[in-house]
């Protein structure tokens, strides 16, 4: 079988476990609570302006296409 110019005995054997099993994400830091809570009021303290993007669900496709595009430093928000 030919797809696309790549043949089936090019892709190199391993467990089909990593394609169709269920994942989890996790958190790499492990803070506590109360670290969070000490972290906001410095940052309140050191007047941080922060800019967050917002996307209707519908355009979660250009929201998409912006962060690939490094349209804007940090994360977007979809809503509703």
């Amino acid at each position: 079988m030919v797809c696309a110019g790549i043949r089936r005995s090019d892709i190199p054997p391993f467990p089909f476990s990593l394609l169709w099993e269920e994942r989890q994400l996790l958190p790499v830091a492990k803070l506590a609570r109360q670290d969070g809570l000490d972290f906001l009021r410095q940052a309140l303290q050191m007047d941080i302006a922060t800019k967050t993007p917002r996307y209707p669900l519908q355009q979660a496709d250009q929201a998409l296409t912006d962060v690939r595009a490094n349209r804007f430093e940090g994360a977007a928000v979809l809503a509703p």
